[in-house]
């Protein structure tokens, strides 16, 4: 190979690599957007909910790109070292942002029913659940542009206070329901949007951990505390840590 023909090689490779980074950020940015309109879809907000469904597919499509982008690197490219960590990163990462909008949608979804049935109960503590993990997010991410590896742990130990709203908030649908079992369909969407939230604070928590490993090459280590349904706290084992 000549050193023309190794240049190209050379500048093609960081290109790739270059928009792999660019397509997985924006990737972020859609998902941040999703949520954003889910937040205000909860005002009962038909169009505005119909706009989360429709804009999945976006998402979807980008994420395939993505992943087709990361295998292409692999095999044409061989990246080894922190190149392979990256790359095999971003493609965990795009899942658990795909399925982060997946949890948007499905939020929305339920929005559009409770509109068709005529219900409209109480949407506070789903807003104020859907903002702790929108917040999430937007450090993860932030995370992701400056290579901080220590948010990324941070991240991964602070999922206490998105369990917190969400066993409260079904500590109250259910008592709700209790007082008035005749509208029990809408509390059932209510438990069931709650849960979608809650589970994309998880899917943040799984980004942090996939980052920790890109950035530095080591597993998070120790014990993540973590509160249950009951109200009691339990502990998520990393790699143990050495004594």
């Amino acid at each position: 190979m000549s050193e023309m023909q190794r240049g190209h090689t050379v500048h093609s490779y960081d290109q790739d690599m270059s928009q792999l980074d660019s397509e997985l950020l924006r990737l972020g940015e859609m998902t941040l957007a999703q949520l954003d309109l889910t937040i205000k879809a909860l005002a009962f907000d038909a169009e505005v909910a119909r706009q989360v469904v429709l804009g999945d597919r976006s998402i979807d499509e980008l994420e395939f790109h993505i992943q087709h982008r990361a295998f292409d690197i692999i095999a044409k490219r061989q990246p080894i070292a922190r190149d392979l960590r990256f790359v095999v990163s971003a493609m965990r990462i795009a899942a658990d942002l795909e399925r982060m909008a997946d949890l948007a949608e499905n939020v929305a979804k339920r929005v559009m029913v409770l509109i068709e049935l005529g219900e409209q109960p109480s949407t506070v503590g789903l807003v104020e659940l859907a903002e702790r993990v929108m917040g999430q997010v937007e450090r993860v991410m932030g995370a992701e542009v400056r290579d901080d590896a220590e948010m990324t742990r941070t991240l991964w130990l602070d999922d206490r206070e998105t369990d917190e709203l969400y066993n409260d908030l079904v500590k109250q649908s259910l008592e709700e329901l209790a007082q008035t079992p005749d509208r029990i369909q809408a509390g059932v969407h209510v438990l069931a949007m709650a849960k979608s939230l809650e589970r994309i604070g998880d899917l943040v928590t799984n980004v942090a951990e996939h980052l920790h490993f890109q950035i530095t090459g080591d597993p998070l280590q120790g014990v993540r505390p973590q509160v249950d349904e009951t109200g009691h706290e339990r502990s998520l084992h990393g790699v143990p840590a050495d004594s």
